[in-house]
């Protein structure tokens, strides 16, 4: 009797020891993928950084919408970062400028195809003023024209992170990337993330700045936080800036890492992986 009893505890200590170490995975609308010791069930070894991102991300409709999403944002995640100082082939500002112009038309029609091929929106504003090339010349840049790269200038908007994806490697089959920031992997201190390039145009062969962007996050870069931004460089000007003004100062840059937060946590989502075409 004892040695059947003793069978039995052991029996019920094993089965208890397999059900806390299975990995938890739950499939199905409004469950969480759970991804423990850096592995997960629908891909490789993860890093540390990607398993937060992706500890409490939800579920689709379906698992198959859920590894293709995971799939996509391992692939955002993996778009390396070129650490490089690229310069203009001239370094006359005069003469740059003048070649802006010639290149903005370039830049605009690349990324106007390439939105109409993807569903995507282009967003071109002109080619950037005298006046603020010159003060980011003789502020930033200590007078060395070369470095000015984002005289012409433009904007690639996804509406979710798989064609962002598409969109950052059709750039690259299109024009030579000479720097990229993937602030998806390292975001700004509040929060701000994008892919941020300096290509070279095949015809003209200057530089331009081409951003690669979320559709919410862009929304709240457009908007909210633009006028957050405003206040807080008004206040920051402030010669007589008091311990109130300093207050102020921090409410508005946590009202702008919150923002942020909620645009990124938008698109964490499958259906978002899902490139569907706007409607007209």
């Amino acid at each position: 009797m004892f040695k059947l009893l003793q069978t039995a505890m052991m029996v019920l200590l094993v089965s208890s020891a397999s059900a806390f170490s299975a990995p938890a995975q739950s499939v199905g609308t409004g469950h969480t993928l759970a991804i423990a010791n850096g592995t997960n069930a629908l891909g490789p070894r993860i890093t540390r950084e990607e398993r937060e991102t992706y500890r409490h991300l939800p579920l689709g409709h379906s698992q198959q919408d859920s590894e293709g999403f995971y799939q996509s944002l391992r692939a955002l995640y993996a778009a390396e970062t070129i650490d490089a100082y690229p310069r203009q082939d001239s370094n006359d500002f005069a003469t740059l400028m003048a070649q802006a112009e010639l290149a903005q038309q370039e830049l605009a029609a690349l990324t106007q195809t390439l939105a109409g091929q993807y569903h995507a929106e282009a967003l071109v504003p002109g080619v950037k003023s005298q006046a603020r090339a010159e003060a980011k010349l003789h502020g930033d840049l200590d007078g060395d024209a070369a470095r000015l790269t984002d005289l012409a200038r433009a904007s690639l908007v996804a509406d979710d992170v798989a064609t962002l994806v598409e969109l950052h490697q059709a750039v690259a089959e299109s024009v030579e990337i000479v720097r990229l920031k993937n602030r998806f992997k390292t975001p700004k201190a509040n929060g701000y993330r994008d892919l941020n390039l300096v290509v070279r145009l095949p015809q003209s062969g200057h530089l331009a700045e081409l951003q690669l962007h979320l559709d919410a996050i862009a929304q709240v870069k457009n908007g909210a936080e633009h006028d957050i931004y405003e206040q807080i460089q008004a206040l920051t000007r402030q010669s007589d800036r008091n311990e109130f003004d300093q207050h102020r100062i921090t409410q508005l840059q946590q009202q702008s890492m919150q923002l942020y937060a909620n645009a990124w946590h938008h698109h964490l989502t499958p259906v978002h992986s899902l490139a569907l075409p706007k409607s007209a």
